[in-house]
């Protein structure tokens, strides 16, 4: 199993052709779906999330 964050999102894969994403949609829910190949998975964040960015708590 290997994990990849895509435009601060996260997709693990589990196989050649087992995918699952997630995402923070806009109302700030986390969602995830399951995809056969890593670009549907990316455009899939790509329409449906938001770009997520680390920050630092004081």
């Amino acid at each position: 199993m290997d994990e990849i964050i895509y435009k601060g999102n996260k997709i693990v894969c589990f196989s050649s052709k087992d995918f699952q994403a997630f995402i923070i949609n806009k109302d700030g829910e986390v969602e995830s779906d399951t995809f056969t190949t890593l670009p549907t998975a990316q455009k899939w964040i790509d329409k449906y999330g938001t770009k997520i960015t680390c920050s630092e708590e004081v």
